[in-house]
């Protein structure tokens, strides 16, 4: 959930799960399937209004050829594969579905997508236009990572104001983590960080926030450690 996201989503393009829930095993080079590169592009990286009818089609054809037999193994078939050009994006090329992900990551309409998208989930809806676009120059200067825009966004002061649940204090206690409010920045302890990670600790943090579903609230004291730990 931290990794490169470029690397992430170049692993659930091939996953045999995506490839049979999103019909990419019977995306082929005379009938494309456009269900995944729709999804990619509206759910998993841009959002609505930043491609074309066009780029779904397009975008389409460059999946084509991954395929998975009754048992659940990928595999690519060059024979439905559409080796053909294709203008994605206004850019043009021999595309393949890897490439299709490498143009959609360096996309700024991505960045703040998914800077908005994360931040949603752990401080607030809606947040303010600098909160994402800080967010979305982290995503670029540190080439798409996760755990980059979740760090800061655990360590900005907007995710302990009164406008975000009080998650923030809870997992504060629940794991030791030192702060430094000389320079803003947070150290801590591996060894800490990883004694955090009970079930009882998450459990009790997730128990007692009641301003989210419990859910929510556990997966943030985990990712809270995940993201505080030592680069």
């Amino acid at each position: 959930a931290l990794d490169n996201f470029q690397d992430i989503l170049l692993g659930i393009s091939k996953d045999p799960a995506m490839l049979f829930w999103l019909d990419g095993r019977s995306n082929r080079k005379q009938h494309p399937n456009e269900n995944y590169a729709r999804e990619l592009m509206e759910l998993f990286t841009m959002g609505e209004g930043h491609y074309t009818e066009q780029d779904v089609r397009e975008a389409a054809r460059a999946f084509t050829g991954w395929t998975t037999d009754k048992e659940g193994n990928v595999s690519f078939r060059r024979q439905l594969y559409d080796p053909g050009r294709k203008t994605f994006l206004s850019h043009t090329g021999n595309f393949n579905g890897d490439d299709i992900v490498r143009i959609l990551v360096e996309q700024r309409a991505t960045a703040e997508y998914m800077s908005r998208r994360l931040f949603s989930f752990f401080a607030y809806r809606d947040p303010e236009p600098e909160i994402v676009q800080s967010l979305a120059d982290t995503y670029f200067s540190s080439r798409f990572s996760i755990k980059a825009l979740v760090r800061e966004i655990l360590l900005s002061e907007a995710f302990s104001s009164a406008r975000a649940p009080r998650i923030a204090t809870l997992i504060a206690a629940s794991i030791p983590v030192r702060w430094s409010a000389a320079d803003s920045a947070a150290t801590s302890d591996a060894s800490a960080c990883h004694s955090g990670m009970s079930a009882a600790g998450i459990q009790s943090c997730a128990s007692a926030c009641t301003s989210m579903p419990p859910q929510q609230a556990a997966s943030i004291a985990l990712l809270w450690v995940l993201a505080l730990e030592p680069k």
